[in-house]
């Protein structure tokens, strides 16, 4: 589905049509920009008691910078995607997508995220430890790795059978993926980024200088 704004889906009462609105939680909107949602988004977090770090200011400077599709098409986010609100048959063939509550229309590259359980901190924020070979020595990176990578491709080729662009697919790696976890780490409020700890605000300029050099 594609859309031409970003907002909350609601129902007209008038004409009985689904129409995009503002965004709950005080977000506002809706808006016709990728950057608008991400300033919006920035102002509404910019007053938490307690937080001391410079997260969000820095946010807001990329703010133009995030999105490769500023312009659209939207995409319609599920906030909370992963294997738990997946419903499978006995052959694993997938039969409905779970908990909607808190969906909206963002940003396409908002809707490019591995599921949970393979979701992985920037090599940026958290580098990993790997042998001369350039190897990772952790048996569980390396297997998060090949399973992302399985994804991925998995991805890849739903994106060709459909003949669809292949946004998601390019999403889903790379400087914006990784601005979007922190984003995300926020929201779920970890405490090493609402007030940085040793070696956090060093990761967090590596991710958003990542961003720059792209653009």
């Amino acid at each position: 589905m594609k859309f031409d704004k970003i907002g909350s889906i609601f129902k007209n009462k008038e004409t009985g049509k689904y129409d995009v609105g503002p965004l709950t939680h005080g977000l506002g909107g809706p808006y016709s920009t990728a950057a608008e949602y991400y300033r919006a988004w920035t102002a509404h977090n910019k007053s938490i008691p307690g937080v001391t770090s410079d997260f969000i200011s820095r946010i807001e400077r990329v703010s133009p910078l995030i999105s490769k599709h500023n312009d659209g098409p939207f995409r319609l986010v599920h906030p909370h995607f992963g294997h738990q609100n997946v419903i499978v048959d006995d052959d694993f063939n997938i039969l409905a997508v779970i908990s909607w509550q808190k969906s909206f229309v963002g940003p396409a590259e908002m809707t490019a995220t591995f599921p949970m359980r393979l979701s992985m901190y920037p090599e940026a924020l958290l580098p990993r430890v790997r042998d001369e070979d350039g190897k990772l020595v952790d048996e569980y990176d390396r297997r998060t790795i090949e399973h992302r990578e399985v994804f991925l491709a998995a991805v890849e080729s739903q994106e060709e059978k459909l003949l669809v662009s292949q946004r998601v697919s390019t999403n889903m790696t790379g400087p914006t993926a990784d601005v979007l976890f922190l984003i995300r780490r926020w929201e779920a409020r970890n405490p090493w980024l609402y007030n940085y700890e040793p070696g956090v605000e060093k990761g967090v300029s590596a991710v958003l200088n990542n961003l720059t050099y792209r653009n």
